[in-house]
């Protein structure tokens, strides 16, 4: 279809053969992996333009919690999801599903600006990172503990009625500051964070770039199923080639527009949205 996500995906096919795939052995045949037993809701608040710091956005994510596994998605994402496993099960049962379009429609449900899943395997120490690049869903795994943390002694706070302690740690071309309360002993946190002693109530890169608050914490009463969604259309890489192939795409969005044969205005409005997204969450492979 597109010459460069083509060029994009054989690169990372013709390099991925040589990994591991420890994250996948388990799951390839069970769509459960881990039963839920706590919600965790952050809120992130994000600058994707790093030459306009005044143009700020938020989005709801979530954080499953499970006896092995956590899940770390959007809320929006999850929303998405679930209504279309409801419009699959609508088709297989013949039935008419417009009016789940049209009620999911009138909710005003925003796609989500992430698509990636992260699960984190803390019985065998893996991180599993899911997310859509146009035509394939990439996948790669990095152990959990990879970031080394700094406990700062003496700065403690209370941010949501938790006592907090702080900490920090580099990764993905950012300094972090982190905020934990031993409240929680949950050694989890948003995104990719993890490995502190009790649960992550706040965390931000040093720019104030990415900032993670926690919106709410919930035991829940009924265990949710944490279930790893298998693609046909998966290609498992690693960290490095997928923040190049991220990078790559987004540089060379007007060729690809133009050669998918889009509207003047749709190539106007699709380059702007790409320039304007020229600050990821990781910078770069460490």
């Amino acid at each position: 279809m597109l010459k460069i996500i083509q060029v994009a995906i054989i690169l990372i096919i013709s390099q991925s053969f040589l990994l591991k795939n420890a994250c996948y052995s388990q799951y390839d045949n069970s769509r459960k992996i881990d039963n839920a037993h706590s919600l965790i809701k952050y809120m992130l608040e994000y600058h994707q333009d790093s030459t306009n710091l005044a143009d700020k956005n938020r989005e709801e994510m979530l954080l499953f919690i499970g006896n092995k596994v956590s899940l770390f998605m959007s809320y929006n994402r999850a929303i998405t999801d679930t209504v279309r496993a409801a419009l699959l099960l609508a088709e297989q049962k013949g039935l008419d599903s417009q009016i789940l379009m049209d009620q999911y429609a009138a909710s005003g449900r925003q796609v989500s600006r992430f698509r990636y899943r992260i699960y984190k395997n803390f019985a065998e120490n893996n991180l599993c990172y899911h997310e859509y690049v146009p035509q394939n869903y990439l996948v790669y795994e990095e152990p959990i503990n990879v970031m080394k943390w700094k406990l700062i002694a003496g700065e403690e706070r209370v941010i949501k009625n938790y006592k907090v302690k702080k900490a920090t740690t580099y990764y993905g071309g950012r300094n972090w500051i982190a905020w934990f309360t031993p409240d929680i002993p949950i050694n989890d946190g948003p995104y990719k964070f993890s490995g502190l002693p009790g649960l992550i109530v706040k965390i931000e890169d040093s720019r104030g770039h990415y900032a993670f608050s926690l919106i709410s914490f919930e035991t829940l009463n009924t265990p949710r199923p944490i279930e790893r969604i298998i693609r046909s259309n998966e290609v498992k890489t690693n960290r490095e080639i997928f923040l190049k192939t991220v990078e790559n795409l987004r540089a060379n969005m007007i060729p690809l527009v133009q050669d998918a044969q889009f509207s003047t205005e749709a190539q106007r409005v699709i380059a702007e949205n790409a320039r304007r997204r020229n600050n990821p969450i990781e910078l770069r492979a460490d």
